[in-house]
């Protein structure tokens, strides 16, 4: 089970960082245009690629290898086009100060954040996420968690499941810590409105 931390509602303004996310394309769109660009590009050495996908060229060949897993495990149980999320960063997208309020409230060191969005209409399939500790040279010692936050207003409709939960019309502000940073999960959206969600992994 998901361990709840609190309600940080009161210590940030989530309407006022998700209202100017609804007019920004982020270059971190994953769609099934994009992920058929990222395929190609790998297996038939295209070089079609967005900005930030070329920057995924250069991650590790460990990430590339996963990408491209959970693409053509998508492409072959799913309908690609049902598949739309974006995600957007601290100082690029939004004010990076939110971090700062987080790490106070939760302590030690936040190593990545992002809020993603999920359009009316669109889901994200089950899958893990790839992060650092999937790299070889990750250090086993870090104590590392994952947290979600959940940052627009109850909308029924909105869906974002952890391994066996399901979270729906959650408070605004509401944190939860996940049973452990690698865990499936998945998010759709039947309402009429965009769902945000704010993402941190900690080490401690």
């Amino acid at each position: 089970m998901a361990t709840y931390i609190g309600n940080c509602a009161d210590l940030i303004d989530w309407k006022k960082i998700t209202a100017p996310l609804d007019d920004i394309v982020s270059d971190e769109l994953y769609n099934a245009d994009t992920m058929r660009l990222y395929e190609n590009h790998f297996l038939n050495s295209t070089n079609q690629l967005s900005d930030f996908l070329k920057d995924q060229v250069a991650t590790s060949s460990s990430q590339i290898d996963y990408n491209l897993f959970l693409i053509k495990e998508w492409s072959s149980k799913y309908r690609l086009d049902t598949i739309g999320f974006s995600l957007y960063r601290p100082g690029k997208h939004y004010d990076a100060t939110v971090d700062n309020i987080l790490i106070k409230l939760l302590g030690g060191n936040i190593t990545t954040t992002s809020i993603s969005r999920l359009d009316p209409g669109y889901n994200v399939p089950i899958h893990e996420d790839y992060t650092n500790i999937k790299e070889p040279n990750y250090d086993p010692n870090k104590k590392v968690c994952r947290y979600v936050i959940f940052i627009t207003p109850p909308e029924t409709g909105q869906f974002f499941t952890l391994g066996d939960e399901c979270f729906h019309n959650i408070k605004i502000g509401e944190i939860y810590k996940w049973d452990r940073p690698q865990q499936l999960h998945c998010a759709a959206n039947a309402s009429y409105k965009i769902n945000y969600l704010y993402h941190l992994q900690v080490e401690y």
